[in-house]
């Protein structure tokens, strides 16, 4: 079947709604979907076509923006201008943020979850944000690709879906951007500068320096640094070393990673220590996490804390019960609850704590968790390593009180979710990066007329991008 547009084609369409990525979703006549950068629900423009396929086309305003939206607001960041593909809504005020954030969640559990959309509007919260203050400089983890320009060695983002440089300027930190990120960054890009470092040159396959990740404890004030090259030892490392560690003091660690390979991972498997400790000790409130070069931690301080205190809210310990967290990870989750029962309200219980275990595939993620419970001295909690399906079928019926599940990007599967079901808990909070697959794994589990939504709630923990976390506490009937 031909498609009802053509490439380089102009024509003027409404937009109905908007993607994670930021596109404005309009349609033709005929129903055919095109994406249209930029444009916010209730506006119109005129567009030129730039790719057709035989589902749908992309565009580029071609002219001015009609019947603007309340929703916009002129972008903050100085490096929008330029192509930065860091954000996807800097153009949306934070209102509007959450209140297109809330539309998406309450859409996908209704279009894809095939549960009634009035039912799910009436039950959908209003999304969550850590607020303006906190939501600013929010990042506690930002990677820098290096590259030249101009013969010069720089570090900053790249444009949307490309990999030409957005280069920052001296003094000049993206608005998402640690204050303390932007002034490590530039003291380690001098220090690399004067040492005479190269750049990676994917296209040649020749340089040295890849890329720069830090990662910040924000209670604490410390950071951890890792320089990604393609050698495992770089020329004038001792005198590179020294700069840096003089010049910063909150370096808590600096690291030399290796990845030598051609395609666009960031971190290889060869890590050395080459200043300072193994690992960084990171808070959540009063819960204390180390996090070790590739371990995950969320992106956002404030935002984990609201997210993790969302999952607090539903989960509604009062001591006693039994818990399973699955796709634990490092334990963050089970570990941040309990340790908030035990601070928030230690007088809430009579007798036990709730106890706690974890399921993981990662071992070394388990061997964090171990090492983390023994950190914050919470004594009533196991994490074992292996396939979560398969452990959680051997357990007996009834026996958690109350399920946490936090699933990677695509969710999880047809088996893990019987295996829920006949495990059959009183409650289930499930936490979700993606509310499609929320959408879809909520349909499973719904199905069978065992468990019934109570409470959803959204979370933007990352102000400006179309990442949104959701919250959804299900009840056993």
């Amino acid at each position: 079947m031909q498609t009802p547009v053509l490439k380089n084609q102009l024509m003027t369409l409404a937009c109905t709604a908007v993607n994670e990525n930021g596109d404005g979703i309009c349609r033709t006549p005929e129903g055919f979907v095109i994406f249209c950068r930029g444009l916010l629900p209730g506006e119109s423009a005129s567009m030129r076509i730039i790719k057709v396929t035989s589902g749908y086309a992309i565009a580029r305003l071609a002219g001015e923006v009609d019947n603007t939206s309340p929703l916009r607001r002129p972008p903050a960041c100085p490096y929008v201008a330029k192509g930065c593909g860091g954000c996807a809504f800097p153009h949306v005020t934070p209102k509007g943020q959450s209140e297109l954030a809330r539309s998406r969640v309450v859409d996908c559990l209704s279009r894809i979850g095939g549960f009634p959309e009035t039912e799910i509007d009436a039950l959908a919260e209003p999304c969550a944000s850590p607020g303006s203050s906190a939501g600013q400089q929010y990042r506690n983890k930002t990677v820098y690709p290096f590259f030249c320009v101009d013969g010069e060695l720089c570090a900053g983002f790249y444009a949307r879906a490309s990999h030409r440089p957005i280069v920052f300027d001296p003094g000049v930190p993206c608005l998402h951007e640690n204050p303390l990120s932007a002034r490590v960054r530039e003291t380690i890009l001098a220090a690399a500068r004067r040492c005479g470092y190269t750049a990676y040159d994917e296209t040649a396959a020749a340089g040295l320096l890849r890329h720069l990740t830090l990662r910040i404890s924000d209670h604490l004030g410390k950071l951890m640094a890792i320089v990604t090259a393609t050698q495992n030892r770089l020329p004038k490392e001792s005198e590179f070393v020294a700069e840096v560690t003089a010049a910063l003091p909150e370096l808590d660690s600096l690291w030399l990673n290796t990845n030598r390979s051609t395609g666009s991972a960031i971190l290889g498997p060869e890590f050395r220590l080459l200043s300072g400790k193994p690992e960084l000790e990171c808070r959540l409130h009063t819960a204390a996490f180390r996090i070790s070069p590739a371990s995950f931690f969320q992106v956002s301080t404030a935002g984990a804390e609201l997210l993790y205190d969302t999952v607090a809210e539903f989960a509604a310990l009062s001591g006693g019960e039994t818990v399973l967290d699955l796709y634990c990870g490092a334990g963050t989750i089970g570990l941040y609850l309990l340790d908030r029962f035990r601070s928030v309200e230690p007088a809430a219980f009579a007798g036990d704590p709730p106890a706690l275990t974890g399921i993981e595939i990662v071992p070394d993620a388990v061997d964090n968790a171990r090492r983390n419970a023994e950190l914050n001295s919470i004594s009533r909690c196991q994490f074992i390593a292996g396939d979560v399906p398969a452990i959680i079928g051997g357990l007996s019926p009834g026996t958690p009180d109350l399920v946490i599940i936090d699933p990677p990007r695509k969710g999880t599967d047809n088996t893990l979710l019987a295996a829920l079901d006949r495990l059959s808990p009183a409650r289930i909070v499930y936490v979700s990066c993606n509310p499609a697959t929320l959408a879809r794994d909520l349909k499973v589990l719904c199905a069978g007329g065992n468990y019934r939504i109570t409470r959803i709630r959204p979370v933007n923990m990352f102000p400006d991008t179309g990442h949104i976390e959701t919250v959804v506490l299900l009840i056993r009937e």
